[in-house]
């Protein structure tokens, strides 16, 4: 790459005199890496009980879309696109093109009107919006588009602050990339690449096998990831979680504290499990990639932020998702251990484990 000076003032003015446009209307070309695809998905594992507690969602979902995620049946899955952009210019956390704006960081840095950037002939964009907010989604998401990026092209990357375990898991997964704040692309190319389709499975299969590859199969059994504090909400307070823990451990359970573990340990000690119990958030993701192949993910959810976007991931994968819905409390939640007994038996009735 080389260094370039651009006037980011006339990029603004073309924005604001030009009618805003999507990625697809913008795309001097475009092609298909995956086809969009309709697979039959099981349901959610759960208690009637779990279901008729809810009294809410998480504000970026809908009842109506989480409903239809834990009933199963048949869903379509969304094609993986590539998009060509000329003159695509990295911005403060933004990516521009004649008057397409597309956020890749939740809050854009400040630029000066001029400044250098790094100029490229062309890239591919390895990054995205929802992967710089939420650990979860930068562990389902961007990882596995970085490998479809790279496959293309030089993956581009915006730099922003890592997450905990970001640098540990990309040494682990051999996904060490360099970053950039500033940038100017004669040709870019953007994927889309939301759907839950048979690359993205491949993709997923291959980011798994590398972590065997490195540390072996690891050991069957239950693992109880603890939730810790950072990121913390109120309403996700486990109140009774010492007396969850007494009773997972009294099944069997190893339990994993990702707030004192490195990458590394986290991995070592989830690697193979059968069983994964959490309460539902981004840190579930430190058990997708050494899960075993047949798992199942089993979330416990405050019943007024109902959330199963994990099981997008583990229908892709081919394994099962249950979950156990909370009493509300006045400053969180209390979970029934019998609640979690009586799930985790269903759990063995319908999954070998």
């Amino acid at each position: 790459m080389a260094r370039s000076l651009v006037p980011y003032a006339s990029l603004f003015l073309r924005r604001v005199l030009r009618k805003p446009t999507s990625l697809a209307q913008i795309s001097t070309k475009t092609w298909t890496l995956c086809a969009a695809e309709e697979t039959t998905v099981p349901p959610a594992i759960y208690l009637p009980e779990s279901l008729a507690r809810i009294s809410g969602v998480m504000g970026d979902t809908t009842m109506e879309h989480e409903l239809r995620r834990i009933h199963g049946g048949k869903v379509r899955h969304g094609a993986t696109r590539v998009h060509t952009v000329t003159r695509a210019h990295l911005i403060g956390g933004n990516l521009y093109a004649g008057a397409w704006k597309e956020p890749l960081l939740e809050t854009a840095q400040r630029f000066p009107r001029r400044a250098e950037v790094w100029s490229a002939k062309s890239g591919a964009l390895a990054c995205s919006l929802y992967g710089s907010i939420y650990f979860g989604h930068w562990l389902r998401d961007d990882l596995p588009l970085t490998l479809a990026a790279e496959s293309l092209d030089i993956p581009v990357i915006v730099a922003r602050a890592p997450y905990h375990h970001e640098r540990g898991y990309r040494r682990l997964l051999d996904l060490e990339r360099d970053t950039c704040t500033g940038a100017v692309f004669e040709r870019l190319l953007v994927l889309e690449d939301v759907g839950q389709n048979s690359f993205k499975r491949r993709r997923y299969e291959e980011l798994r096998a590398r972590l065997r590859s490195r540390f072996g199969q690891g050991r069957p059994g239950l693992v109880y990831l603890r939730r810790g504090v950072m990121g913390g909400r109120e309403e996700r307070t486990l109140l009774n979680a010492a007396e969850v823990e007494r009773f997972l451990i009294c099944r069997g359970a190893r339990v994993v504290d990702p707030d004192k573990m490195s990458a590394e340990e986290i991995v070592r000690e989830t690697l193979g499990a059968t069983v994964v119990l959490s309460m539902e958030g981004s840190h579930k993701g430190h058990a997708i990639y050494a899960m075993a192949d047949d798992a199942v993910l089993c979330a416990f959810q405050p019943p007024g932020r109902f959330n199963n976007v994990y099981k997008d991931y583990t229908d892709c994968a081919g394994m099962r998702y249950a979950f156990v819905t909370g009493r509300q409390g006045e400053a969180g939640f209390t979970l029934d251990t019998d609640d979690i007994a009586r799930t985790l038996d269903l759990v063995a009735e319908r999954v070998a484990l």
